[in-house]
C-alpha cells in the first residue's frame, strides 16, 4: 500500500500525539488520494479490505471493488457500443499545428490564384468548393459608413464525403 500521509511533517506530528486513523478513514483517503494510478487505489483498497476488522467496511469496500471491476470489464468489452476510444498520436497533433500554422499563408496564395481567374472561372471554382452562400443583411447602410459591415455571409464549404 502506498503512503497515505506523503508529508514526513504531518506523520512526524501523528506520532508526536499519537494519532492513527481508522480504517473508514484510511479508506476514504486512499480512494482521494491525489497523483495516483486507478490500480493503485483500486489494490490498496482491497489489502486494507483483507486487513480491516470492520466487517461494514470490508463489505463497503468490496462493493465498490466489484462494482469498479465490472465498470471497467464493461468499459474493456463495449458490447453496448456506447464508448469511444481515442489513442493520442503526439505525431498527429505535431503535424496538425504546422498545418494549421501554414493555413492562413495557404489561403493567401490560393486567393492571389483566384483573383487571376476569369470571373467564369472563379464561379466555377466557388460552385466546387462551397455547398451554399448565406447573405444577411443585419442593417441599413449610413451615408459615409462603408468601412463598417452590415451584413454576415454564412459560407458552408462542401465537404467531401469519405
Amino acid at each position: 500500500m502506498f503512503e497515505i500521509v506523503p508529508s514526513q511533517w504531518m506523520k512526524k506530528c501523528f506520532e508526536e500525539i499519537d494519532f492513527a486513523f481508522t480504517d473508514f478513514q484510511k479508506a476514504t483517503l486512499i480512494w482521494n488520494a491525489p497523483g495516483r494510478l486507478r490500480q493503485e487505489i483500486l489494490d490498496a483498497l482491497e489489502e486494507l479490505s483483507e486487513d480491516t476488522r470492520d466487517e461494514t467496511l470490508r463489505r463497503q469496500i468490496n462493493e465498490r471493488l466489484n462494482y469498479e471491476k465490472k465498470t471497467f470489464e464493461t468499459f474493456i468489452y463495449n458490447q453496448s457500443g456506447k464508448y469511444v476510444y481515442v489513442v493520442e498520436d503526439l505525431e498527429y497533433e505535431k503535424e496538425k499545428i504546422a498545418n494549421i500554422e501554414n493555413f492562413i499563408p495557404s489561403c493567401k496564395e490560393l486567393l492571389s490564384c483566384y483573383w487571376d481567374l476569369s470571373v467564369q472561372d472563379r464561379n466555377k471554382a466557388l460552385k466546387m468548393l462551397l455547398e451554399s452562400v448565406e447573405y444577411t443583411k443585419t442593417k441599413r447602410n449610413r451615408k459615409g459608413d462603408k468601412d463598417n459591415p452590415t451584413f454576415t455571409l454564412n459560407l458552408k464549404p462542401r465537404i467531401p464525403r469519405i
